[in-house]
């Protein structure tokens, strides 16, 4: 049988996407369009050829259980439905011991294009699948299974394509108990659960799509590419996969897939793999030099389209180096790595010691090797009064705006690191500081005071009163001198005392200030009340 021409599609879609993987390209790349039948009613995908069908979300974390796709069928069909869903590796026992296929939905991921380190799982259904099967001899839903394959009635085939003339193809026998076991499903939905390294065939050389008797066996490898044929009551259904190798790529998403780090905590490498979502990978990262050392992470790999992962390593002591390597591998063998470097970390900032404007901070140079900001806090406070994004390089006259009304005496300014290089600042997740031998890369700027006066208390207030002693002049009494002299102008003459000299003949009243004042208080009022009233009694006749 001819099989170039009918799923040529199948062998170029698959190139492209594997070629993504391999190379590191985006998921979105990888992705490529090609022909796809309609999705069965019962949410099951025929003859799937596009590079990869991601179902759902896997979590992310490095140290939880794996945890991919939810994949749920209702149980009754319409029609024939065939598709492909692959699980960890390490599940393989897990799926094949379960009694019912709902016992392990969470591990499975819709994607046609398995490894040789996944589980596969080849799931068919069509009307009244179940019970023939049920109607077939055997202790096994297997063993009824496969027995139902025998009969004229039903058939399931697995037979390589590819997308130019040549052969013979091979054909891979998917009724050996040993390397296939039939899980049951809901309603007529059967799982046929197997490990695609442990199957085996022949060259097709019959051409009728079934491995040959007595012909020498072959496995499934890398890159190949195959169609499932299921035929039951007259109804028939296809799909195809593709054998992706089982590798690695790491940092696929730095320049040149170059792993970059900084000498700090939680340095992230991540990358892309061809292995199941929820497979757990060991990722290593060593860095060389004298005082080198050597970290390792367990990691999950997600689905986000094409399978990935990410660790997180503590770097704060790999000052002064400069490479490091980076290895991904399963099960202990490597399946991809990379060698990297550890970016030069290092800034100065020339700030002044005074700031005579509240509203801009002006700095008038400042140094990064690597993109940052300029962070401006109150000091003592964490809250941000002003940042400002810089480009790795140096920088003179920088104007960094402050928020209104800051009523702070000094500000602490500081240099981070824009650690994952989106130019928004983190302070609580990936950016950081820059650090000196001792400290952070940071300055202290006092403030002027307030151009606005500040309010002062009022003047106190004075009080006049008039004088306790009437106003009205004083009578003026006159006695003929003793002696014959006349007394001087302006001078009273007591009658027993004698003439007093120098004393007004009409009374001033005095004012006085009850409040109490600079250099006069209530004790220096009563005093001079006290001698006013000597000063009356002796001027009374």
């Amino acid at each position: 049988m001819k099989r170039v021409g009918q799923v040529a599609a199948v062998g170029a879609v698959a190139t492209v996407a594997l070629l993504a993987v391999v190379g590191g390209a985006s998921a979105a790349q990888s992705v490529a369009a090609g022909p796809t039948d309609a999705a069965g009613s019962d949410g099951s995908v025929g003859a799937t050829v596009s590079g990869a069908v991601p179902v759902g979300a896997a979590a992310a974390n490095e140290t939880g259980p794996a945890a991919a796709a939810n994949v749920t069928v209702p149980a009754a069909t319409s029609h024939t439905n065939l598709s492909v869903l692959v699980a960890p590796g390490g599940s393989l026992s897990t799926l094949r011991n379960a009694s019912a296929a709902s016992n392990y939905s969470e591990v499975l991921t819709l994607r046609p294009r398995p490894t040789l380190a996944d589980a596969m799982v080849v799931r068919v259904s069509a009307p009244g699948l179940a019970d023939a099967v049920d109607s077939q001899p055997g202790n096994t839903t297997t063993d009824r299974f496969f027995a139902l394959l025998d009969d004229d009635r039903a058939s399931l085939r697995m037979y390589e394509v590819a997308p130019s003339e040549q052969g013979p193809f091979k054909a891979i026998d998917v009724t050996d108990p040993e390397a296939v076991t039939v899980v049951p499903g809901e309603g007529d939905r059967f799982d046929l659960v197997t490990d695609p390294a442990a199957l085996n065939g022949t060259l097709d050389r019959n051409g009728d799509d079934r491995p040959d008797p007595g012909g020498a066996p072959v496995g499934i490898e890398s890159f190949d590419t195959y169609q499932f044929n299921l035929t039951f009551e007259g109804q028939s259904e296809t799909t195809a996969i593709s054998v992706f190798p089982t590798v690695a790529t790491v940092a696929a998403d730095q320049p040149n897939d170059t792993p970059q780090v900084f000498p700090a905590a939680n340095q992230s490498i991540g990358g892309t793999t061809t292995v199941a979502p929820g497979t757990r990978l060991d990722i290593e990262l060593v860095v060389r030099g004298e005082s080198g050392f050597s970290q390792q992470r367990t990691v999950t790999v997600t689905n986000r389209s094409l399978s990935e992962f990410t660790a997180t390593f503590d770097l704060q002591d790999a000052v002064g180096a400069r490479n490091i390597s980076v290895v991904a591998r399963l099960d202990g063998d490597p399946i991809g790595g990379a060698d990297g470097r550890i970016l030069d970390l290092s800034a100065t900032l020339d700030a002044p010691d005074r700031s005579e404007s509240r509203e801009i901070l002006r700095i008038p140079r400042a140094n990064l090797s690597q993109g940052g900001f300029v962070i401006v806090r109150p000091v003592g406070s964490d809250r941000i009064v002003g940042k400002q994004y810089l480009s790795p390089g140096v920088h003179e006259d920088v104007s960094v705006s402050l928020v209104p009304g800051i009523q702070a005496d000094a500000l602490n300014t500081t240099l981070y690191v824009d650690f994952d290089g989106d130019r928004r600042f983190d302070g609580d997740g990936t950016d950081r500081p820059y650090r000196r031998p001792i400290g952070t890369v940071s300055t202290i700027v006092s403030l002027e005071a307030p151009s606005t006066p500040v309010p002062t208390s009022p003047p106190p207030t004075t009080t006049t009163r008039p004088p306790t002693t009437s106003a009205t002049p004083l009578p003026t009494t006159t006695r003929p001198p003793t002696t014959g002299t006349t007394p001087p102008s302006g001078t009273t003459v007591d009658p027993v005392a004698g003439p007093e000299t120098n004393v007004p003949t009409t009374f001033t009243p005095y004012t006085f200030t009850v409040e109490s004042g600079p250099g006069f208080g209530v004790a220096a009022a009563l005093a001079a009340l006290v001698a006013l009233g000597l000063l009356a009694r002796r001027r009374s006749p």
